[in-house]
């Protein structure tokens, strides 16, 4: 999955928070701030550890405030072995 978050999503944890649910549920992939203030990041996984995932996406930690969440598939060239910060 390929996702951009946007919100209250930098300064408030939500990174480390993500890589954190990530590495709980077997996920690999990436996560980097952009510069219009939002979050993108990739997860590769099983069908319902990803669903999971996106559910904790949604949340981030509780300062966080995530407004809207754009998923799309897409297919990488190489799957990463672990989740990271960019």
């Amino acid at each position: 999955m390929h996702i951009i978050v946007s919100g209250k999503v930098q300064g408030v944890g939500y990174r480390w928070f993500i890589v954190q649910k990530a590495i709980e549920l077997n996920i690999t992939g990436w996560i980097r701030n952009l510069s219009n203030d939002s979050v993108e990041l990739t997860a590769h996984g099983s069908k319902s550890d990803i669903e999971t995932f996106i559910d904790w996406v949604k949340i981030g930690p509780p300062r966080a405030r995530v407004t809207a969440i754009d998923c799309s598939d897409f297919e990488a060239n190489t799957v990463p072995e672990s989740f990271s910060v960019r």
